[in-house]
């Protein structure tokens, strides 16, 4: 059976590291990126002794259990790709939503595999064009002034 957790989080913007009990060399770093800890409630008295200073500080606090949902208009199942290849109007109301280019080149090929009309590849084809000029990193000779 599983414990029972509690969850910490930061309040500050940057890093914080916390200990899991007095004495924890490793301890756990709270970054932007994992700005959560969670701690089995049988170690919190631990857990609070080891980070009392951060807690009088209220550098961290006790919140709910974090979201897993990572769902965004880039997520897209396979046969979502195929519905959406399908039906040109579902297509050109979502691709504006589109932001990843890996997603718009598994769209693409998938719209190229099923053969579709020119219209529909090249309305994935201007949207990947679209994010690809927003990303263009490219060099000239005016931007090499002062390098040797």
């Amino acid at each position: 059976m599983e414990s029972a957790k509690v969850y910490y989080k930061k309040t500050v913007n940057y890093n914080i590291g916390v200990r899991r009990f007095i004495g924890d060399s490793d301890g756990v770093l709270l970054s932007g990126a994992n700005p959560v800890v969670e701690v089995p409630k049988e170690d919190l008295r631990d857990f609070k002794i080891a980070n009392k200073e951060a807690f009088i500080n209220g550098l961290i606090i006790e919140v709910e259990e974090p979201s897993i949902e990572w769902e965004t208009n880039n997520t897209l199942s396979d046969q979502e790709v195929t519905d959406l290849v399908k039906n040109y109007l579902s297509l050109k109301n979502r691709l504006p939503k589109i932001d990843s280019v890996p997603v718009l080149y598994r769209i693409l090929e998938e719209a190229k595999l099923q053969d579709r009309a020119k219209r529909i590849v090249s309305l994935i084809q201007s949207r990947i064009d679209e994010l690809e000029e927003e990303d263009d990193f490219s060099l000239d000779k005016s931007d090499m002034k002062g390098v040797v």
